[in-house]
Protein backbone atom coordinates (compact mmCIF):
# COMPACT_ATOMS: atom_id res chain seq x y z
CA UNK A 1 0.00 0.00 0.00
CA UNK A 2 2.97 2.43 0.65
CA UNK A 3 4.06 1.93 -2.98
CA UNK A 4 0.75 3.02 -4.26
CA UNK A 5 0.64 5.56 -2.07
CA UNK A 6 4.10 7.11 -3.18
CA UNK A 7 3.14 6.60 -6.62
CA UNK A 8 -0.06 8.98 -6.39
CA UNK A 9 1.45 11.58 -4.05
CA UNK A 10 3.78 12.21 -6.95
CA UNK A 11 1.44 12.54 -9.44
CA UNK A 12 -0.81 14.94 -7.50
CA UNK A 13 2.30 17.13 -6.64
CA UNK A 14 2.98 17.42 -11.22
CA UNK A 15 5.65 14.73 -11.66
CA UNK A 16 8.58 12.27 -10.66
CA UNK A 17 11.29 15.99 -10.89
CA UNK A 18 14.26 15.72 -13.43
CA UNK A 19 13.65 13.38 -16.11
CA UNK A 20 16.45 10.59 -16.30
CA UNK A 21 17.26 8.16 -19.15
CA UNK A 22 15.65 4.50 -18.52
CA UNK A 23 17.58 1.57 -18.56
CA UNK A 24 16.64 -0.60 -21.40
CA UNK A 25 15.37 -3.91 -19.72
CA UNK A 26 12.27 -0.69 -18.47
CA UNK A 27 11.04 -0.64 -21.96
CA UNK A 28 10.02 -4.31 -22.06
CA UNK A 29 8.35 -4.24 -19.12
CA UNK A 30 4.24 -3.59 -18.69
CA UNK A 31 2.91 -0.50 -17.33
CA UNK A 32 3.24 -0.66 -13.45
CA UNK A 33 0.08 2.08 -13.34
CA UNK A 34 -2.82 2.26 -15.84
CA UNK A 35 -6.01 3.40 -16.70
CA UNK A 36 -6.42 6.14 -13.77
CA UNK A 37 -10.42 7.16 -13.84
CA UNK A 38 -11.23 9.72 -11.88
CA UNK A 39 -14.63 9.20 -9.54
CA UNK A 40 -17.71 11.11 -10.81
CA UNK A 41 -17.65 13.32 -7.21
CA UNK A 42 -13.75 13.80 -7.91
CA UNK A 43 -13.73 13.05 -5.00
CA UNK A 44 -11.39 9.53 -5.60
CA UNK A 45 -9.20 7.77 -8.38
CA UNK A 46 -8.77 4.57 -9.50
CA UNK A 47 -6.35 2.94 -11.17
CA UNK A 48 -4.50 -0.43 -12.01
CA UNK A 49 -1.01 -1.42 -10.36
CA UNK A 50 1.37 -3.87 -11.51
CA UNK A 51 3.84 -5.51 -9.66
CA UNK A 52 7.21 -6.31 -11.01
CA UNK A 53 5.89 -10.25 -10.98
CA UNK A 54 2.89 -9.50 -12.96
CA UNK A 55 0.17 -9.49 -10.03
CA UNK A 56 -2.20 -6.71 -10.39
CA UNK A 57 -4.18 -4.44 -8.07
CA UNK A 58 -6.87 -2.04 -8.25
CA UNK A 59 -6.32 0.80 -6.14
CA UNK A 60 -8.37 3.77 -5.06
CA UNK A 61 -7.37 6.59 -3.43
CA UNK A 62 -8.85 9.57 -2.14
CA UNK A 63 -7.19 12.92 -3.48
CA UNK A 64 -7.30 15.39 -1.06
CA UNK A 65 -4.68 13.44 1.08
CA UNK A 66 -3.58 11.17 -1.39
CA UNK A 67 -5.11 8.32 1.29
CA UNK A 68 -5.57 4.63 -0.30
CA UNK A 69 -9.28 3.85 0.85
CA UNK A 70 -8.63 0.57 -0.92
CA UNK A 71 -6.21 -2.36 -2.59
CA UNK A 72 -8.18 -5.40 -4.48
CA UNK A 73 -5.77 -8.09 -5.64
CA UNK A 74 -7.06 -9.51 -8.88
CA UNK A 75 -3.63 -11.92 -9.74
CA UNK A 76 -2.29 -12.08 -12.74
CA UNK A 77 -5.64 -11.73 -15.00
CA UNK A 78 -5.47 -8.88 -17.70
CA UNK A 79 -7.39 -5.80 -16.66
CA UNK A 80 -8.67 -5.03 -19.90
CA UNK A 81 -11.20 -1.97 -18.58
CA UNK A 82 -11.69 0.08 -15.28
CA UNK A 83 -14.89 2.57 -14.80
CA UNK A 84 -16.81 3.94 -12.28
CA UNK A 85 -20.63 3.48 -11.28
CA UNK A 86 -21.54 6.52 -9.25
CA UNK A 87 -18.94 7.04 -7.00
CA UNK A 88 -18.78 3.98 -4.80
CA UNK A 89 -18.88 1.17 -7.26
CA UNK A 90 -16.08 0.01 -9.79
CA UNK A 91 -17.05 -2.09 -13.06
CA UNK A 92 -13.83 -3.95 -13.80
CA UNK A 93 -13.61 -6.06 -16.84
CA UNK A 94 -10.85 -8.71 -17.10
CA UNK A 95 -9.63 -11.40 -19.60
CA UNK A 96 -8.12 -14.75 -19.57
CA UNK A 97 -6.79 -17.13 -22.39
CA UNK A 98 -8.83 -20.54 -21.19
CA UNK A 99 -11.11 -22.90 -22.10
CA UNK A 100 -14.61 -22.63 -21.14
CA UNK A 101 -17.58 -24.94 -20.00
CA UNK A 102 -21.24 -24.76 -19.93
CA UNK A 103 -22.84 -27.05 -17.18
CA UNK A 104 -26.13 -26.74 -18.12
CA UNK A 105 -25.95 -26.78 -22.05
CA UNK A 106 -23.29 -29.56 -21.92
CA UNK A 107 -21.23 -27.01 -24.62
CA UNK A 108 -17.26 -26.90 -24.66
CA UNK A 109 -15.64 -24.24 -25.75
CA UNK A 110 -12.47 -24.09 -26.67
CA UNK A 111 -8.66 -22.37 -25.83
CA UNK A 112 -9.27 -18.65 -26.32
CA UNK A 113 -9.39 -14.83 -24.98
CA UNK A 114 -12.46 -15.36 -22.50
CA UNK A 115 -13.90 -11.88 -21.02
CA UNK A 116 -15.40 -11.05 -17.94
CA UNK A 117 -16.92 -8.64 -15.49
CA UNK A 118 -16.51 -7.94 -11.88
CA UNK A 119 -17.27 -5.43 -9.09
CA UNK A 120 -15.60 -3.78 -6.96
CA UNK A 121 -17.60 -1.89 -3.43
CA UNK A 122 -14.91 0.89 -2.09
CA UNK A 123 -16.87 1.00 1.00
CA UNK A 124 -17.01 -2.50 1.81
CA UNK A 125 -14.28 -4.32 -0.55
CA UNK A 126 -16.16 -6.82 -1.88
CA UNK A 127 -15.14 -7.47 -5.36
CA UNK A 128 -17.88 -9.71 -6.95
CA UNK A 129 -17.67 -11.84 -9.93
CA UNK A 130 -21.01 -10.92 -11.95
CA UNK A 131 -23.16 -13.21 -14.47
CA UNK A 132 -22.37 -16.36 -12.14
CA UNK A 133 -24.57 -19.31 -12.08
CA UNK A 134 -27.58 -17.33 -14.08
CA UNK A 135 -29.81 -19.72 -16.51
CA UNK A 136 -29.36 -19.38 -19.81
CA UNK A 137 -26.47 -16.82 -19.52
CA UNK A 138 -23.01 -17.47 -20.19
CA UNK A 139 -20.79 -15.66 -17.81
CA UNK A 140 -18.29 -14.19 -20.57
CA UNK A 141 -19.23 -10.78 -21.54
CA UNK A 142 -19.18 -9.89 -25.41
CA UNK A 143 -18.64 -5.90 -24.91
CA UNK A 144 -17.67 -3.34 -21.73
CA UNK A 145 -20.40 -2.52 -19.15
CA UNK A 146 -22.04 0.78 -19.27
CA UNK A 147 -23.82 2.13 -16.34
CA UNK A 148 -27.28 3.72 -15.73
CA UNK A 149 -28.41 5.58 -12.68
CA UNK A 150 -32.23 5.47 -12.51
CA UNK A 151 -34.34 6.86 -9.72
CA UNK A 152 -31.02 6.59 -7.56
CA UNK A 153 -30.55 2.88 -8.51
CA UNK A 154 -26.94 1.70 -10.10
CA UNK A 155 -27.49 -0.87 -12.89
CA UNK A 156 -24.72 -2.46 -15.16
CA UNK A 157 -25.60 -3.23 -19.12
CA UNK A 158 -23.63 -5.68 -20.89
CA UNK A 159 -24.04 -7.97 -23.62
CA UNK A 160 -23.60 -11.21 -22.99
CA UNK A 161 -24.44 -15.07 -24.64
CA UNK A 162 -27.88 -16.46 -24.08
CA UNK A 163 -27.95 -19.78 -25.00
CA UNK A 164 -30.66 -21.11 -27.24
CA UNK A 165 -31.70 -24.38 -28.18
CA UNK A 166 -29.76 -24.07 -31.99
CA UNK A 167 -27.11 -21.59 -31.06
CA UNK A 168 -26.39 -18.63 -28.85
CA UNK A 169 -27.14 -15.05 -29.17
CA UNK A 170 -25.97 -11.55 -28.08
CA UNK A 171 -28.23 -10.49 -25.59
CA UNK A 172 -28.76 -7.11 -23.54
CA UNK A 173 -28.16 -8.07 -19.87
CA UNK A 174 -29.31 -5.60 -17.21
CA UNK A 175 -28.20 -6.44 -13.46
CA UNK A 176 -29.20 -4.56 -10.34
CA UNK A 177 -25.38 -3.84 -8.52
CA UNK A 178 -27.12 -3.94 -5.13
CA UNK A 179 -29.27 -7.51 -5.08
CA UNK A 180 -27.62 -8.82 -8.19
CA UNK A 181 -30.70 -9.73 -9.96
CA UNK A 182 -29.59 -10.59 -13.61
CA UNK A 183 -32.47 -9.59 -16.25
CA UNK A 184 -32.05 -10.50 -20.03
CA UNK A 185 -33.69 -7.17 -20.70
CA UNK A 186 -33.44 -7.62 -24.67
CA UNK A 187 -33.23 -10.84 -26.65
CA UNK A 188 -30.45 -10.63 -29.84
CA UNK A 189 -31.04 -12.55 -32.80
CA UNK A 190 -28.61 -14.54 -34.71
CA UNK A 191 -26.86 -11.61 -36.36
CA UNK A 192 -26.78 -9.54 -33.33
CA UNK A 193 -24.01 -7.34 -32.97
CA UNK A 194 -24.56 -4.82 -30.13
CA UNK A 195 -26.76 -2.53 -28.14
CA UNK A 196 -27.45 0.41 -26.59
CA UNK A 197 -29.64 1.92 -23.83
CA UNK A 198 -30.78 5.39 -23.36
CA UNK A 199 -30.38 7.29 -19.49
CA UNK A 200 -33.31 5.61 -17.89
CA UNK A 201 -31.52 2.23 -19.02
CA UNK A 202 -34.21 1.55 -21.32
CA UNK A 203 -33.41 -0.43 -24.82
CA UNK A 204 -32.97 2.20 -27.48
CA UNK A 205 -30.92 0.60 -30.42
CA UNK A 206 -29.89 -2.88 -31.65
CA UNK A 207 -26.96 -3.60 -34.58
CA UNK A 208 -27.23 -6.30 -36.55
CA UNK A 209 -24.43 -7.30 -39.38
CA UNK A 210 -25.43 -10.02 -42.30
CA UNK A 211 -21.86 -11.60 -43.30
CA UNK A 212 -23.80 -13.09 -46.05
CA UNK A 213 -24.97 -10.33 -47.49
CA UNK A 214 -22.22 -7.79 -46.02
CA UNK A 215 -25.16 -5.40 -44.53
CA UNK A 216 -24.87 -3.53 -41.48
CA UNK A 217 -28.03 -2.64 -39.75
CA UNK A 218 -29.08 -0.28 -37.16
CA UNK A 219 -32.94 -0.95 -35.62
CA UNK A 220 -34.59 1.84 -32.48
CA UNK A 221 -37.19 0.52 -30.55
CA UNK A 222 -40.28 2.14 -31.72
CA UNK A 223 -44.12 1.15 -29.72
CA UNK A 224 -42.54 -1.67 -28.60
CA UNK A 225 -41.36 -2.90 -31.47
CA UNK A 226 -38.42 -3.08 -33.34
CA UNK A 227 -38.25 -1.09 -36.33
CA UNK A 228 -35.18 -1.13 -39.03
CA UNK A 229 -33.93 2.40 -39.13
CA UNK A 230 -30.81 2.16 -41.96
CA UNK A 231 -28.97 -0.51 -43.84
CA UNK A 232 -25.36 0.12 -45.00
CA UNK A 233 -23.13 -2.18 -46.78
CA UNK A 234 -19.74 -3.31 -44.99
CA UNK A 235 -17.53 -5.13 -46.60
CA UNK A 236 -14.78 -4.75 -44.12
CA UNK A 237 -15.15 -1.69 -41.77
CA UNK A 238 -18.69 -2.67 -39.52
CA UNK A 239 -20.13 0.55 -38.19
CA UNK A 240 -20.65 0.77 -34.72
CA UNK A 241 -23.04 2.82 -32.00
CA UNK A 242 -20.95 5.85 -30.51
CA UNK A 243 -24.25 7.44 -28.55
CA UNK A 244 -26.43 9.56 -28.68
CA UNK A 245 -26.91 13.93 -29.01
CA UNK A 246 -27.54 15.77 -26.21
CA UNK A 247 -31.05 16.38 -26.85
CA UNK A 248 -31.16 12.34 -27.26
CA UNK A 249 -33.19 12.68 -30.78
CA UNK A 250 -30.68 11.38 -33.03
CA UNK A 251 -28.31 8.05 -32.88
CA UNK A 252 -24.07 8.71 -32.80
CA UNK A 253 -22.32 5.82 -35.23
CA UNK A 254 -19.02 5.38 -36.04
CA UNK A 255 -18.43 4.30 -39.64
CA UNK A 256 -15.07 3.92 -40.30
CA UNK A 257 -14.58 4.52 -44.14
CA UNK A 258 -15.96 8.23 -43.45
CA UNK A 259 -13.38 8.82 -41.16
CA UNK A 260 -15.52 10.21 -37.97
CA UNK A 261 -18.51 9.75 -36.34
CA UNK A 262 -22.35 10.21 -38.16
CA UNK A 263 -25.57 11.08 -37.55
CA UNK A 264 -27.73 7.89 -39.11
CA UNK A 265 -31.19 7.96 -37.63
CA UNK A 266 -33.35 10.00 -35.31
Amino acid sequence: MGRIWVIVAALACGGFGQATAAPLEAYGRLPSLADLKISPDESSIAFVDTAADGQRSIAVVRISDQKPLIVAEVGKVKVRDLNWVGSQDLMITTSATTSVDERESGTHVGHGEWYFLETLNIPTGRLTKRLENFPNIWNMVDSYPWARIVNGRAYIFVEADEIRAVANVRSLVRIDLVTNDTQVVAHGQQDTRGWMTDVDGQPLAETRYNSSQRLWSLYLRRNGQWMLSKSIGADVDVPWIDGYDRDGTSILVHSKPRGSPGRLAE
